[in-house]
C-alpha cells in the first residue's frame, strides 16, 4: 500500500478514549488460552479493579471546564508540573478555546500547595500550551504543539516554552522553534528534559517536497550555554510517511529514545518501533522492535526510560478478536544492545481498552495506563521479573475520568491524572497521589527524576538510579502524531 493510499490511523477518533470506564473488573472477551495461541503469555489471566486510597488530589486554583487538568505531569523532588492544554486562559469565547496552561505543585511536610502557574505571553486558540511537560532542577520545558502565533504563521507549528526559576517563580528563557518551521509539525508533542538539553518531538513534520502533510516526523535536540538556546540536531529517518516519529521522547544525558509507531514493517502497516542515538554525535545506535510486532500495534507511542530499561507502549495491539487490546514491553540494554525481558501486558482487559497508551517507570514499578478502560495498571519488578499488572482506581473515580493519561512516580507514591474529572463541573480534571504498593529506596522520591542522573528530573524521560518517574504521552487515541483532542 502506497502511502496515498492510506488515511491516518485513528482519523475517525474525535474524543479520547476512555469515557466507558469501568467501576470493577471486567471479564476478559479473550480467556488466558486465546490469548496464548495468539503468541503472547500475558499476565495477569484475571484481576479485581482495586480502589486506591488518595494521599491527596491536587486541582487549581482556578478550574474551568474542559481544561483537562492532569493531561500532562512531571516531578523533580518535591515539585510536580502539571498541564492543562485545553485551558481557555480567558479567551472571549472560553467554549474550548483550548490555550492552555500549565501548573506548579509543591510538596511541605507531606502537603501539597500550588505555588505558580505558566502560561505563555503570545497565547491563542487551539496552542495546546501544557500538552508536554518536563522538569529539571529550576528549569522547566512546556509544548505547545498547537502553536502558530510565535511567528505570526497559522497550522499547528508548535513551540516549547522553557522556564527558568526567578525568586519564587518561573520566568520565560526562551522560546524554541527550529528555524525550518512549517505548518502542522506540531512541535512540542512530547518532551524529555536532562541538565542543559531537552529533546522535542515534532510528529506530524512532512518529509514531502511539496509540504504534504505526510506525518513522517521529526525529534529535535536543543542545547543550553550561558542562558541561551540553540538547535544541536535533528533527528528524524528515511520513510515514505505516516511513522509519526517523535510522537513519544526519553532522554537520560546519554542515550535518546524516539518512538514512531507509524512505521511499516515488511509484515504490514504501523507495527511501530523505537529508535536509539548516542548523544555523544547523535547518530542513531538502535532500531528496536517488539518479538511479536504485528501491523497496527503502534509499538512507540509511549515510551518510559529508567537507567537502563525502558518500556513501550502499543495501544493497539490486537489480541484475536479484542481490537485494539493494547500491549506493553519491556527491554533492557545489556553491552549497548536492547533487549526484550517481558511481555508486562495484562490479560484482564477488552478490545478498544488501548493498554500502554500513557507509561510511568521507576526502578522498582511502572504505571500502565490503559486509556479505554479507565484504569492504571500498576506492575512492580524485581530485576528482569515482573508481576502482575494490578489494576487500580481512586475511591471516587467515575467512568469518563481518563484515570491514567498523565502519570508519574515518586517513590512509593504515584502521581496519576484524571483530566476528565468533573470536579465541580464538566471535565475539569484532577491528579491523584496515591500510595502504590511499590518502594523506591532512599526517601520516597524526593532525590532523582524523571530524566535525571543523581538526583535531576525531567519529564517524558528517564531518571537517574533510585530515582522517580518517567512520564511518557504517546497515541492516546485520536491520531498517529498522537495529539489527544475531546
Amino acid at each position: 500500500m502506497s502511502s496515498a493510499d492510506r488515511t491516518m490511523p485513528g482519523a475517525n477518533d474525535t474524543q479520547r478514549a476512555g469515557t466507558a470506564g469501568v467501576a470493577a473488573a471486567r471479564p476478559s472477551v479473550l480467556c488466558a488460552a486465546t490469548l496464548l495461541l495468539a503468541g503472547i503469555a500475558l499476565l495477569g489471566a484475571s484481576a479485581t479493579v482495586s480502589a486506591a486510597t488518595d494521599e491527596a488530589t491536587l486541582r487549581p486554583d482556578d478550574p474551568g471546564d474542559r481544561h483537562d487538568f492532569g493531561d500532562a505531569i512531571a516531578i523533580d523532588g518535591d515539585t510536580a508540573v502539571i498541564g492543562t492544554p485545553r485551558h481557555d486562559q480567558g479567551a472571549e469565547d472560553d467554549n474550548r478555546a483550548n490555550r492552555g496552561a500549565v501548573y506548579v505543585f509543591t510538596r511541605d511536610g507531606g502537603e501539597w500547595s500550588q505555588e505558580t502557574k505558566l502560561t505563555q505571553p503570545d497565547a491563542a486558540d487551539g496552542d495546546e500550551f501544557g500538552e508536554a511537560v518536563a522538569i529539571n532542577g529550576e528549569t522547566i520545558a512546556v509544548g505547545a504543539p498547537g502553536n502558530d502565533s510565535s511567528r505570526g504563521l497559522a497550522g499547528d507549528y508548535g513551540a516549547v516554552y522553557v522556564f527558568a526559576a526567578e525568586g519564587e517563580g518561573y520566568a520565560l528563557e526562551a522560546i524554541l522553534q527550529p528555524d525550518d518551521t512549517f505548518g502542522d509539525q506540531e512541535v512540542g508533542s512530547d518532551l524529555a528534559l536532562e541538565g542543559d538539553t531537552v529533546v522535542v518531538g515534532a510528529p506530524g513534520t512532512s518529509e514531502s517536497p511539496d509540504g504534504f502533510d505526510d506525518f513522517s516526523g521529526t525529534a529535535y535536540v536543543w542545547q543550553r550555554s550561558d542562558g541561551s538556546w540553540s538547535l544541536e540536531a535533528e533527528l528524524d529517518r528515511d520513510s515514505d510517511g505516516y511513522t509519526a516519529f517523535g510522537t513519544a521522547v526519553a532522554f537520560d544525558g546519554e542515550t535518546a529514545l524516539v518512538g514512531a509507531p507509524g512505521v511499516d514493517r515488511s509484515f504490514g502497516v504501523y507495527p511501530g518501533g523505537v529508535f536509539a542515538y548516542a548523544a555523544s554525535d547523535w547518530n542513531e545506535t538502535a532500531e528496536i522492535t517488539h518479538e511479536d510486532s504485528d501491523g497496527g500495534d503502534r509499538f512507540g507511542a509511549a515510551i518510559a526510560f529508567h537507567g537502563d530499561v525502558f518500556v513501550g507502549g502499543a495501544p493497539h495491539k490486537d489480541f484475536g478478536d479484542a481490537s485494539d487490546h493494547g500491549a506493553a514491553y519491556a527491554f533492557e540494554r545489556t553491552d549497548g544492545a536492547w533487549n526484550q525481558t517481558a511481555n508486562i501486558t495484562s490479560a484482564s482487559l477488552e478490545g478498544s481498552d488501548n493498554y500502554g497508551s500513557t507509561l510511568a517507570l521507576s526502578d522498582r514499578a511502572a504505571i500502565v495506563d490503559a486509556s479505554g478502560n479507565g484504569s492504571a495498571f500498576e506492575v512492580t519488578r524485581d530485576g528482569a521479573s515482573w508481576s502482575d499488572p494490578a489494576p487500580f482506581r481512586p475511591d471516587d473515580g467515575e467512568d469518563g475520568d481518563d484515570f491514567g493519561d498523565g502519570s508519574a512516580l515518586a517513590g512509593d507514591l504515584a502521581l496519576v491524572g484524571a483530566p476528565g474529572d468533573s470536579g465541580d463541573g464538566t471535565q475539569q480534571g484532577a491528579v491523584h497521589v496515591i500510595a502504590t504498593g511499590s518502594t523506591d529506596g532512599g526517601d520516597g522520591g524526593t532525590d532523582g527524576g524523571a530524566n535525571g542522573t543523581d538526583g535531576e528530573t525531567g519529564g517524558n524521560g528517564a531518571p537517574g538510579p533510585g530515582a522517580l518517574a518517567v512520564v511518557a504521552t504517546g497515541l492516546a487515541a485520536a491520531s498517529l502524531a498522537g495529539r489527544r483532542r475531546r
